[in-house]
Order: structure tokens, then C-alpha cells, then sequence
């Protein structure tokens, strides 16, 4: 085992290579390499970008860990170092947030690690992560049923053609010599498949859903002229 006292008779560089090393070759647990790793690489002489890339870790990270070593020795590494925190620097929030930006659907234990191996915070309550969440912009949310099959294009211009077929026979509908029923439908056992996640805010969460089962279909329907009316009406209002 290196004796730290020794550090004054050798050089610091020398020093912290050797002792990173030894804690790398004797720890099994990946998170604590990881840092060890990337801080032998600062003192190696690697820019905190390389580094970056090369262990896929933010900058912020690295400066945490550097910094933990410097002020309390290699314990400042280990996962159970006293000097570890329940919570995130400005700085490291707004890394946080900026990677939740990254995907469009999330899972719980995605942040709890990220939080955990890179910055070794781990909060007590699930609160504190459904606010990391919150702030940037994701909701718990259901996911919907999407047919990949379907040709948008296609849906498009069937739009297309049913306003022009209403607006050629608004004076018809408008004098009631035509009826036209908006028809719907409801299923009591209907997107059974789909399930909630963890997504952003003002982004509906499709999944392709190809052979649905679908029992017991009810329809229902408004007389268009009415919700003509009733719309204007509401629209005034």
C-alpha cells in the first residue's frame, strides 16, 4: 500500500498516478474506476474534453472527482466517502437537465443512476427526481397506440378532401336539406398495450402498435350543423 506521507519526497504527478493506479487495480466497482480513471487522465496530462469522450462522462464530473481527490485523498473516491452530497451544484443541474433533452422517453432508474455514477448524489425522497424531471419538461405521461403502417400523406389529403366536400355543401347543411353526423367510436377494452413513461410535456408518446385487440365498440355521433352552432357559439362566449 502507498504511504500518502510520501507524497512530499515525490512528485505530486508520480504520486497520484501511483496511488489512482492502485485503487484501480484493487476496486471492483466500475463507478469508483471511472473515476479513479479519469482522474489519473487529468494528471496525465489529457484535456477534460479527451476525457469526456473517451469515458463518456460530463466536464462537470470530472472537476467534481478532481477536486474530491485533492481536498481528501483517494477516500474522496469511494462511493461511501462522508464527504458525498444529497445534492447537485448549479452547474451540474443544468448538465442534468440539459441531457434529459437528449431523448424523448425516460425511466426513473435512467436519472437515478446518472445522478448516482457520475455525480454520486442519491436523494432520499423521488421527489427531488420528479422535479429534475419537471424542469425540463417532462411529465408522467400515457403513451398512445401508433400504426406504423399508416401513410400520413394519405391521411393528409383525405382531410383535404372532406373540407372541400363540407364547404361545397355548407348552403345544403346550413339549410338543414342535408344532415352530417360526426361518427366516433369507444372500446371498453381498448389500448391495453400502452402504458405510462416518463416523457416530455408538450410531446404526445406514440408506440407502434401494429394487431391491437379491440372487444365490445360502441359509436356515438353529433349532427354536424349543431356543433357548427354550438362552436360559434362558444367561440363568442
Amino acid at each position: 500500500m502507498i504511504d500518502r506521507n510520501l507524497q512530499a519526497a515525490i512528485p505530486s504527478v508520480s504520486f497520484a498516478n501511483a496511488e489512482l493506479q492502485e485503487f484501480i487495480d484493487n476496486r471492483p466497482d466500475a463507478r469508483e474506476v471511472r473515476k479513479a480513471l479519469a482522474v489519473k487522465l487529468v494528471y496525465q496530462g489529457y484535456k477534460y474534453e479527451e476525457i469526456q469522450t473517451i469515458l463518456d462522462v460530463s466536464v462537470g464530473s470530472i472537476t467534481s472527482w478532481k477536486n474530491a481527490y485533492k481536498e481528501y485523498g483517494i477516500s474522496g473516491l469511494r462511493l461511501n466517502h462522508q464527504g458525498r452530497k444529497s445534492y447537485l451544484s448549479d452547474e451540474q443541474r443544468e448538465e442534468v437537465l440539459s441531457w434529459l433533452q437528449t431523448k424523448d422517453i425516460w425511466e426513473l432508474g435512467e436519472l437515478e443512476y446518472k445522478l448516482a455514477f457520475e455525480y454520486d448524489v442519491i436523494y432520499e425522497s423521488k421527489r427531488s427526481y420528479y422535479d429534475l424531471f419537471d424542469a425540463a419538461g417532462i411529465s408522467w405521461k400515457k403513451t398512445t397506440a401508433l400504426n406504423p403502417k399508416a401513410e400520413k400523406e394519405a391521411v393528409i389529403a383525405k382531410k383535404n378532401s372532406l373540407v372541400s366536400l363540407l364547404a361545397s355543401k355548407r348552403e345544403e347543411i346550413e339549410s338543414g336539406r342535408l344532415r352530417v353526423l360526426l361518427i366516433d367510436e369507444c372500446h371498453l377494452v381498448w389500448g391495453d398495450l400502452t402504458g405510462y413513461v416518463w416523457g416530455k410535456t408538450d410531446q404526445e408518446i406514440a408506440v407502434e402498435v401494429i394487431n391491437e385487440r379491440e372487444k365490445q365498440t360502441y359509436y356515438g355521433a353529433v349532427d354536424y350543423s349543431f356543433w357548427q352552432v354550438t362552436s360559434k357559439s362558444l367561440q363568442c362566449w
